[in-house]
């Protein structure tokens, strides 16, 4: 089989680059969003702020353990910096537009490097280029790490199919260059662990296609790239561990995680197949599946089918169909690392699929092309699908992609879904009770904050149809958000001069499901204090109590503090609590605690900012 690479090919991958660049312009003025952009790009100037690129580097790979020590994607932020400055968003958004459109490109050589005809390769690039499901990693700073990992896990493959057409020196460094693109993707974004399989896959296809048997020295060299993944993966984890992000939940072989997989797994396989087909409805952070949330029987035989489906499918396919059994095994393996197999993070995303929605592209295409000519029922039917799906797409491109232009159009978007998820109404909380506080008394105002109850209210409703039962030993961010509902009704309630004890109430909700978080420990000791102070004159020992549990829970948020901002908030606190109560014991004790505080090191257990 000719795989050569021609002239028309050029000009596909040209106008894939195009296509993508044009779809995905306007996300180039697009602002930060206060999800994760804040505390994991914006909160860092010791590995970004910097006007000399030697100082920036040095931070990235010495400032260690931190969150994401993702030392590539780092250090494209920090060129971001460099050239536009630390703060600008221009230099993420257009960064994540041009790498994407480089990936759309990329995808029709690799596959036409594959063997893949040229008319399923480019329906393939096609498909994935147009798909909305990108909207969320491209036009989101935080999608660095998934569209520069795909960029180089695409020149990897690139890389290792040159080597197979290579000998002597030149296959060596063709298979050097692989390993190097390997490298960078992995320290783009960690979850490309079955990279070297798919590479390993890819050889296979064309050995079948060449019909000859595996070369020993491709195995080798497929040896050599196992161990260097599970080395960077090896450095990753135990670097994340050390700042405190695992541990959570039970061991990966106990019986207890084995039988949440069991329906977890076969859950997130039917969610990722519906937002692959159906591209509609997309959101930042889904509810469902979930730890705790039980889905149904019918889903979870359903998702059990598909996994052994797709085994035997790809098992029979080998000798006939090797294509689309290499694109089922490489769907597969891209797939793998985010089904929480090992660790129960966010359970599904959207951004979870832009490197496997190429492979997954690659079956539709398949599919396509060879039902096409079969008439006049395979082309009607294709036609029908097609012009279907490309009519559902771009309309969900033109809700989506605008709405990712800042926090108030992205939880606007979230709350006027079909079915508005926890995440979608924290976030509109967020805008709204933030905008009211900065309004002066009036009817805006108080519009503002009859809107924000409301959304409390509809927060509360949602949670209790999700039917949620936590699990023991494993974080539930259902319960998460739920905690931050109570939080934003405290303010709500503060905002509109309600009594002190429904404030109270409502921390006091908060911080009984989340008593590790510092912005909750805050607010509720902030409520006492203010409640001690109106009842100091008509009733001092009362006062003297609430000014006490103010004090206690300022001592526990010294236990919880992380940055300079909450030693400052502590501080600012201690001095008004003093003020307000001189007797008051121990105020300096705890202020001589602060004092010693070593913030260097401190890890945040939550995946969210607090504000």
């Amino acid at each position: 089989m000719n795989t050569a690479l021609t002239r028309r090919d050029a000009w596909g991958s040209a106008a894939l680059f195009v296509l993508a660049f044009l779809l995905y312009a306007p996300a180039i003025g697009f602002d930060f969003i206060n999800y994760d952009d804040q505390r994991i790009l914006l909160g860092q100037p010791a590995l970004f702020r910097h006007t000399q690129l030697w100082p920036g580097v040095q931070a990235i790979f010495t400032l260690l353990p931190r969150e994401e020590p993702l030392l590539v994607r780092d250090l494209s932020w920090l060129f971001d910096s460099l050239i536009f400055g630390f703060g600008n968003p221009l230099g993420p958004h257009l960064g994540n537009v041009v790498v994407h459109a480089l990936v759309c490109a990329l995808a029709l050589r690799v596959l036409r490097k594959l063997g893949f005809t040229p008319k399923v390769a480019f329906v393939a690039a096609l498909l994935f280029t147009l798909h909305p499901l990108h909207i969320e990693p491209v036009a989101w700073a935080m999608g660095r790490k998934d569209v520069l990992s795909t960029f180089f896990a695409l020149l990897a493959l690139d890389a290792w199919l040159s080597a197979e057409a290579q000998e002597g020196p030149r296959r060596v460094v063709a298979l050097a260059a692989s390993l190097l693109f390997v490298s960078l993707g992995m320290l783009s974004k960690i979850n490309l662990l079955g990279l070297p399989m798919v590479l390993l896959a890819g050889s296979w296809l064309k050995a079948r296609q060449q019909e000859r048997p595996l070369a020993r020295a491709t195995l080798a060299a497929a040896a050599v790239q196992l161990v260097v993944v599970a080395a960077l993966f090896t450095w990753y984890r135990s670097t994340v561990a050390a700042y405190g992000l695992l541990g959570r939940g039970p061991p990966t072989s106990s019986p207890t995680h084995l039988f949440e997989l069991a329906s977890l797994v076969p859950a997130e396989i039917v969610t990722y197949l519906e937002h692959l087909l159906v591209p509609w409805d997309y959101s930042l952070f889904y509810d469902v599946p979930a730890v705790g949330i039980a889905s149904s029987p019918l889903e979870v035989l359903l998702g059990w089918a598909l996994i052994i489906a797709a085994v035997v499918g790809a098992a029979l396919a080998r000798r006939r169909l090797p294509q689309v059994s290499f694109l089922l095994v490489a769907l597969g393996l891209t797939v793998l690392p985010y089904l929480n197999i090992v660790y129960i993070g966010i359970i599904t995303a959207n951004r979870y699929l832009y490197l496997p929605s190429l492979f997954g592209a690659g079956l539709v295409a398949i599919a396509a092309v060879h039902a096409y000519p079969i008439r006049p029922l395979g082309r009607a039917l294709v036609t029908a699908l097609g012009v279907a799906w490309l009519v559902v797409a771009m309309t969900q491109h033109v809700r989506w992609l605008p709405a990712w232009a800042n926090d108030d159009t992205l939880s606007l978007y979230e709350v006027t879904r079909s079915q508005p998820t926890l995440h979608g109404y924290e976030a509109r909380l967020r805008v709204v009770v933030r905008r009211a506080e900065g309004e002066a008394p009036g009817a805006e105002r108080e519009a503002l904050l009859e809107e924000a109850m409301a959304l409390v209210q509809a927060g509360y409703a949602r949670y209790d149809a999700l039917g949620v039962e936590p699990v023991p030993g494993y974080y539930n961010y259902q319960r998460y958000y739920l905690a931050r509902l109570h939080q934003w009704e405290g303010r709500i309630l503060t905002a509109t001069g309600a009594p002190s004890e429904q404030i109270i109430k409502a921390y006091e909700e908060a911080y009984a499901i989340s008593p590790a978080s510092r912005l909750i420990v805050f607010l509720l000791a902030d409520a006492y204090r203010v409640t001690a102070a109106r009842q100091r004159a008509a009733d001092p020992d009362a006062a003297a109590a609430l000014a006490e549990r103010s004090l206690a829970l300022l001592e526990r948020y010294v236990g919880l503090i992380e940055t300079p901002q909450d030693a400052a908030r502590i501080q600012g606190a201690l001095d008004r609590l003093l003020a307000e109560n001189p007797g008051l014991q121990g105020v300096e004790a705890l202020r001589a605690r602060l004092g010693r505080t070593d913030l260097r090191n401190r890890a945040s257990r939550t995946h969210h900012i607090e504000d």
